[in-house]
C-alpha cells in the first residue's frame, strides 16, 4: 500500500528522499528500506538493497493469484519515460 494509506495489516517500501516526511506518519505494518534509512524504535523494516524491488517481488510471491497487487495504477508521478515512448492507456509504469 501506498506509505499514506497503509496500515498496520499492509505492506509498503521507501525509496526516494522525496517521501521522507511520509515514513514519519505511515501506519504500515512493515515497510521495505534501504540498508541506509536510519530506522526508528517501534516501526517494522524489512531491508534491502532494492526495497522498490523487493516489495514487488514479495506482492508477487504472496498474491493469490500469481497477478501483481501493487497500489500503482497507470503512470507514477515520480516515473522517468522519455518523450518519444508512446504507452498504451493499459499500461502501468511505477516509480523508478
Amino acid at each position: 500500500a501506498p506509505l499514506e494509506s497503509a496500515t498496520k495489516d499492509t505492506v509498503s517500501f521507501y525509496v526516494h528522499e522525496h517521501y521522507l516526511p511520509l515514513m514519519e506518519t505511515t501506519l504500515a505494518g512493515v515497510v521495505f528500506v534501504f540498508p541506509e534509512y536510519e530506522r526508528k524504535p517501534g516501526k517494522q523494516y524489512l531491508i534491502h538493497k532494492q526495497p522498490g524491488h523487493a516489495f514487488q517481488k514479495a506482492l508477487g510471491i504472496f498474491s493469490k493469484n500469481g497477478e501483481s497487487n501493487s497500489a500503482f495504477t497507470g503512470i507514477h508521478p515520480m516515473s522517468v519515460i522519455h518523450a518519444s515512448v508512446h504507452l498504451d492507456n493499459n499500461v502501468t509504469v511505477g516509480p523508478n
